[in-house]
């Protein structure tokens, strides 16, 4: 028979090793092979022959010479033993049933055991213990058979792939181990369902991350806790749970033949059994074959996708770093369009919060996941794309418009990405998000990364020399109409016709461009100064559409900015929030609000500067000759700073000053 990676001289060795004979010479080693085989202990008759193998015993200790106080007639009315079978015994002639049994078993054992490699070990449930957790389950109930593989999993909690036979290695072992493994195979969903629930109620929060997967392939259990957190940065596995549905590309591809035959060998699988635990275990996209040929398993395709890899990962017990040499790409499109090249996996903080800092300002994701990013000032593209790059090699498409305005399209798969880190899909002014939790509820590193992008990329700043003033100010655009956009977006107007008609009336028209002098929007303009005014008009229907407006703007508050402000106060700066301008664009029909947020003081504003310099030469430069106007003050704020426990510019890893 040949053993997937086992050789033949340790084939040898072991085989030499594990087929020595079984001695049972004291009630310890009765007992301890007994433990080994429960199932033996299941039969009508075991008393007696429990009891027939302790007088065997005894006598073989008298025959030894052994003194033990009593006479053979004795040790007969002890044990209820017959004199005949003594007499076998004694003269070497039988062995009581249950001593024979267990010797012919434990060699069944051994024999079994020694074709096994030694990678299958660092999976396999020990066979007692299998039978233990399921000979409690008297009929097909799943919420037994849940339960029995919950324990199963806790008598191995550093395990994350646990392979449970369900057959016998003896033809006398427990037969009822293949209806167990049918019952799981025609009802695995059920079951999974409850075992989840069940490890949920056991673990508590300490379970929100994992989910558990069971599958049965050549009537053997095979039991995945998969670890599903997309948001830590210690690990590798967040990384493989974003990319999870992407299209990993193997070069060369025989590493990729090494690893798949790494993982069969791990769990005593051929290659189409490992496909049929695929189909089962993981949340493969598509349709399993009849010959179980999927393409990830196919040594001539370069393909695999992350779900799968995690799995596979998981089985060798190796971090996605020990292959990300061999993975050329990632993503799908013909000769490397669309995918990341020589990808690389970064720690997930400050990375992931320094990418959506960007996007949530000046870039785009729109339904076909193609995100854009579009910026005029060329040093801030340089360094969103050195950020982009610790991604690896991201195959771009560069769209220029005007002489100024540069916008980058990324991959579908960046796209994807940026999905799952919370960027909206969509008009981020009409659909008004959230800033994402991981930024809100951040540490402090996570939110100065943030705070140290929204100035370069929304914000400004302000230097007042003759008042010894500094100011960071940033806005945000919001839509209270979407215009033609609202049937798509399935927004409802926040306002009437009636106040379009006001904005039409009272604003000033504009002609924006947005980049490209080809290009001419047509806008009414209101500022919130003159909105204010017109309440206090003489024309009573113009005060109170004047209201009814000031009263929209204020009841529909800006998300992102209202985020940004809470970001800030957990950090002592303060900040103040307002609107400025509502926007009528007259061919689209669309009403947005502009809003504007400002550091209160100038300590405010050093404050930040300290915490979270602009990640941006040109910004950063004004602020720093700002603050050499303010040395005392700029000490002052940073000697607070170190009270509070406050690491100065830890984004710049230097003195701010210097």
């Amino acid at each position: 028979m040949y053993l997937p990676g086992v050789s033949q001289a340790d084939r040898a060795t072991r085989t030499e090793r594990c087929s020595g004979q079984v001695v049972i010479d004291s009630v310890e080693a009765l007992d301890a092979l007994l433990d080994r085989h429960p199932y033996l202990r299941d039969h009508p008759r075991f008393s007696q022959r429990y009891r027939d193998a302790l007088l065997y015993l005894e006598l073989m200790k008298m025959q030894k010479g052994a003194q033990i106080g009593v006479s053979i007639d004795e040790l007969i009315e002890r044990y209820g033993g017959s004199r005949e079978n003594v007499r076998v015994w004694l003269l070497g002639e039988r062995r009581p049933i249950l001593v024979k049994m267990l010797i012919t078993h434990e060699l069944s054992r051994r024999k079994y055991e020694v074709s096994l490699s030694p990678e299958v070990h660092l999976h396999r449930v020990d066979p007692s213990r299998v039978y233990e957790a399921f000979k409690v389950v008297k009929t097909g109930d799943f919420v037994e058979i849940a339960s029995a593989i919950e324990r199963l999993h806790l008598s191995a909690l550093d395990k994350s792939v646990l392979m449970v036979e369900l057959r016998p290695y003896n033809y006398r072992g427990p037969h009822w181990f293949y209806r167990i493994a049918g019952i799981i195979r025609g009802n695995r969903r059920e079951i999974e369902a409850i075992l989840n629930q069940r490890l949920a109620r056991r673990f508590g929060k300490d379970q929100v991350h994992k989910w558990y997967r069971i599958g049965v392939v050549t009537n053997r259990l095979y039991f995945w806790c998969q670890d599903t957190r997309t948001d830590y940065s210690n690990g590798s596995k967040s990384w493989l749970n974003l990319y999870k549905y992407e299209h990993f590309h193997f070069q060369p591809l025989s590493m990729k033949r090494l690893f798949v035959e790494e993982a069969c060998r791990h769990l005593r699988l051929r290659r189409g059994e490992l496909s049929k635990l695929v189909g089962q275990i993981t949340d493969y996209p598509h349709k399993i074959p009849k010959d179980n040929s999927i393409m990830d398993f196919l040594f001539y395709r370069s393909i695999m996708h992350g779900g799968v890899l995690h799995f596979l990962l998981d089985i060798i017990g190796k971090p996605l770093k020990a292959i990300e040499s061999h993975i050329a790409s990632i993503g799908a499109g013909a000769c490397g369009g669309g995918r990341i090249l020589h990808p690389k996996f970064p720690s997930l903080e400050p990375f992931r919060t320094k990418v959506m800092g960007a996007m949530l300002s000046d870039g785009h994701l729109p339904p076909s996941r193609h995100p854009t990013y579009n910026e005029r000032d060329s040093e801030r593209r340089k360094q969103v794309m050195e950020t982009f790059s610790k991604l690896g090699e991201i195959q771009i498409r560069i769209i220029k418009r005007g002489n100024d305005n540069t916008i980058f399209s990324f991959p579908v798969v960046v796209g994807r990405l940026l999905e799952k880190w919370g960027m909206p899909v969509g008009d981020k002014t009409i659909l008004n998000p959230e800033l994402p939790s991981y930024i809100l509820q951040g540490s402090r590193e996570v939110q100065c990364a943030y705070l140290a992008q929204l100035i370069p990329e929304e914000g400004c700043v302000t230097v007042i020399p003759e008042k010894n003033r500094i100011q960071l100010s940033w806005g945000r655009s919001l839509a209270l109409d979407a215009g033609v956009k609202a049937k798509s977006y399935k927004f409802k107007p926040l306002i009437s016709a009636v106040e379009k008609k006001f904005l039409h009336h009272f604003g000033t028209t504009t002609i924006e461009h947005y980049g490209d002098p080809d290009k001419q929007v047509q806008t009414r303009k209101l500022s919130w100064a003159e909105l204010k005014r017109l309440t206090h008009s003489k024309d009573p229907e113009v005060v109170a559409t004047a209201k009814r407006l000031k009263q929209c703007v204020h009841d529909y508050p800006c998300h992102l900015v209202e985020g940004e402000v809470s970001v800030c106060r957990g950090l002592g700066i303060k900040i103040a929030k307002r609107p400025t301008i509502i926007n009528l664009y007259e061919k689209s029909g669309r009403v947005t609000v502009q809003w504007l947020a400002i550091t209160r003081r100038t300590e405010d504003a050093i404050r930040w500067a300290l915490l979270a310099p602009p990640d941006d030469q040109r910004k950063r430069g004004q602020l720093v000759e700002g603050l050499k106007r303010l040395s005392s003050l700029v000490e002052k704020v940073a000697a607070r700073l170190r009270e509070e426990g406050k690491e100065c510019s830890w984004y710049l890893g230097t003195s701010f000053l210097a």
